[in-house]
């Protein structure tokens, strides 16, 4: 019994820690967004493409880790996306723009930050 238990509590403390791991890994590349936003500005693009094609690779960060998340985590996540934003992947940019109002500026500016609560829980 204390052996099962045991390894019960050692499962979720690594599957905690390679949650973190992931987390940590997946807001350096959020971030690393704005290099796609500098090199689009840079070769002339409109504002608007900018804003979709930051949105995109955001999302496509997204599903990137969420393939690396643990399931316990990943359900966290997807209940948290679908209750706040009705995709299990988070908004999308019809959802941003015809539901938030938000412009195509603050569409590139929010494909470049993470949430700070999943951030907090993290430890970044």
């Amino acid at each position: 019994m204390a052996s099962e238990a045991l390894a019960r509590e050692t499962a979720v403390i690594t599957n905690y820690m390679a949650d973190v791991a992931v987390r940590r890994a997946y807001v350096g590349e959020v971030r690393g967004l704005s290099n796609l936003e500098t090199s689009m500005r840079n070769s002339g693009s409109n504002v608007e493409d900018i804003a979709r094609a930051m949105h995109q690779a955001r999302r496509d960060l997204g599903e990137k880790y969420k393939d690396m998340t643990s399931p316990a985590q990943l359900e966290e996540i997807y209940a948290r996306n679908l209750e706040k934003y009705g995709d299990k992947l988070g908004p999308s940019v019809e959802y941003l723009r015809n539901i938030r109002g938000k412009t195509w500026e603050e569409i590139i500016e929010s494909a470049k930050t993470t949430s700070d609560d999943f951030n907090r829980a993290a430890g970044i």
